[in-house]
């Protein structure tokens, strides 16, 4: 087995978004410079080509790059794209986003959990398609320092 690291300083990606609290309050609007990491384990007999590793994790990075994230699944929320414009309620909150800023994912928050989780699974899909043959991968994100969540996408045949 082999063990892969990819956690270059490009991956990153910057944000604007609000957690959502258990308690149904949120957070004020605010941002994040986020680094992103992935481990993949495969065989030694599959060794991946570690450029399709970094360019897979980089195009989910660029995917969140500058954008509000709106969580789609999360309770309370609601949303509508129309005329140019992305309006998102909350709590008696109205926001109003020009619809190009705007990536709304299916996501139940706009958590660094849920958008670790997010990334993992993009990532994942990525390696399949190109073709990467590994036994585990997880991606880490952090959203500033001695602050991160690790997901693991358990094994893989």
């Amino acid at each position: 087995m082999i063990t892969y690291e990819i956690g270059k300083e490009y991956h990153k990606f910057s944000s604007g978004h609000f957690t959502i609290f258990p308690d149904g309050s949120r957070e004020r609007l605010h941002g994040h410079n986020y680094q992103a990491s992935a481990t993949v384990v495969a065989d030694a007999d599959a060794v991946p080509d570690y450029r399709v590793l970094k360019d897979a994790l980089l195009a989910e990075c660029e995917a969140l790059d500058e954008y509000v994230l709106i969580p789609s699944q999360a309770e309370g929320l609601g949303y509508r794209v129309e005329a140019g414009s992305c309006e998102v309620t909350f709590g008696g909150d109205r926001f109003v986003f020009p619809e190009g800023d705007v990536r709304v994912l299916p996501v139940e928050n706009a958590s660094v959990e849920c958008l670790a989780e997010y990334i993992l699974d993009g990532f994942a899909r990525r390696l399949t398609e190109a073709g990467v043959v590994y036994r585990n991968v997880a991606v880490t994100i952090s959203s500033g320092a001695g602050q991160q969540v690790r997901v693991d996408g358990g094994e893989h045949a």
